[in-house]
């Protein structure tokens, strides 16, 4: 049902429920942890402890303190948007601060349980990132709160009476029911997507359970005659461990071997790096040639425009005179760090080899990108890691992220430049 709108077919709901099932089935231990240590955590600690945690009738400095200590007590206490209203009713008893309770309700998305979904969604560097931010951002509101209910005299007044009301059986019971009935549905549905033309450009991350599409996941690997699709290269790489047999390409791909005198050497006609044909990522035929990749995200490039990239008209611009020159009529290349320079003049050729680092930006030589072995400026890169005395550096976050969880897999055939 691609390209029309999914809710007016079968197909598109049954693809509704898988997602929403899979995503269950991914988070399925966090939230099996969240919900237990959140269930001993309400039986066993009496509301009222958390209140000995907070300062009150320090005037400004309960106030403070209170909103920098709100979201903590989120965070340990393991609660989230179920729970935390309950909870922040007793602080308030307890005599806490407005903007204190304010900060603690806004933390349901820094409780431990989201903390490790986050975790699981993004890894761990990542997830603390975010939650650090959230938090920052929870306090300023929380205290920007605070200042405006007191502006206008709306702060509400400390009773120290706590009253609980309970939600009536018939509702309670009618609510239970509903939910139960909307998630045999949404399983039923899930069972019958193939019955109902579902599941077209959909496909089950076989590591964590998750779905996710074809055209653009961030990773895939081919066993067999079989392709298995990832929701992230981490659940490639796993794949990848317990089948080494397996060929795995995508976004990020396992460490490629540097190409031999033996092999048949060939230039990525997006990136112009060189790869050996056998050991390419992926290769694309067009009007009689084969093209070979280093990485998928190339190929996908040359896919939505191949006569860019076959065309002996593609040019390139001169790093001495800036001048565009044709491809076709250029002089070179001239490989420095990995990367290929084209002239328009020996004159310029000459110059270039006499002194290169006058003429690569800010006076640097390129690096390569130990992960996706893209090239990459030192002063423009989007990470840098220290390993071994060494310096690497990174195309983006996510693959500098990758090569921290692994150093040694990425750096044992792959040499990295511009330290």
């Amino acid at each position: 049902v691609e390209g029309q709108r999914p809710w007016r077919h079968l197909a598109g709901w049954a693809d509704a429920a898988t997602y929403g099932l899979a995503d269950l089935t991914m988070l399925r231990k966090e939230l099996f942890i969240g919900y237990t240590v959140a269930g001993f955590l309400g039986a066993l600690v009496p509301q009222t402890w958390w209140t000995t945690l907070f300062l009150a009738h320090h005037g400004a400095l309960s106030v403070v303190e209170n909103v920098l200590i709100g979201p903590l007590i989120a965070v340990v206490s393991w609660v989230c948007s179920v729970g935390n209203v309950p909870l922040a009713a007793t602080l308030w008893a307890g005599g806490i601060s407005f903007g204190g309770v304010i900060a603690f309700i806004f933390a349901d998305l820094i409780s431990f349980p989201l903390i490790l979904v986050y975790r699981r969604f993004y890894g761990w560097r990542i997830a603390l990132t975010m939650s650090g931010v959230f938090y920052v951002v929870m306090v300023l509101a929380a205290l920007a709160t605070e200042g405006v209910f007191a502006l206008f005299h709306l702060t509400p007044a400390h009773t120290g009476v706590l009253v609980t009301r309970s939600v009536g059986g018939v509702l309670t019971n009618s609510l239970n029911l509903f939910a139960l009935v909307v998630g045999l549905g949404g399983w039923w549905f899930s069972r019958q997507r193939a019955r109902f033309g579902g599941g077209v450009g959909y496909a089950i991350d076989p590591v964590c359970g998750m779905q996710v599409r074809t055209s653009d996941a961030p990773a895939r690997a081919t066993r067999g005659d079989e392709t298995y699709y990832f929701c992230a290269e981490r659940c490639q790489r796993r794949f990848l461990d317990e089948h080494p047999e397996a060929r795995g390409n995508g976004a990020l791909l396992t460490p490629r071997r540097n190409p031999t005198r033996e092999e048949n050497i060939v230039r990525d006609p997006v990136c112009h790096m060189e790869c050996g044909a056998e050991s390419a990522a992926t290769s694309r035929e067009y009007e009689g040639e084969t093209y070979y990749f280093c990485a998928l995200s190339c190929a996908e490039a040359f896919d939505k425009d191949p006569e860019a990239y076959a065309s002996p008209e593609m040019t390139v611009l001169d790093p001495v005179c800036r001048m565009r020159v044709r491809v076709s009529d250029a002089l070179g290349p001239v490989n420095v760090s990995g990367v290929n320079y084209y002239f328009c003049n020996p004159g310029c050729r000459g110059a270039f080899e006499a002194a290169p680092e006058r003429f690569t930006p800010s006076g640097e030589l390129s690096a390569i990108d130990p992960v996706c072995h893209m090239s990459v400026e030192p002063s423009h890169a989007a990470a840098s890691r220290e390993y071994e005395g060494e310096t690497y550096y990174f195309c983006a976050l996510s693959c500098a992220v990758t090569f921290e969880a692994s150093p040694a897999h990425f750096l044992h055939s792959t040499p990295t430049r511009g330290s």
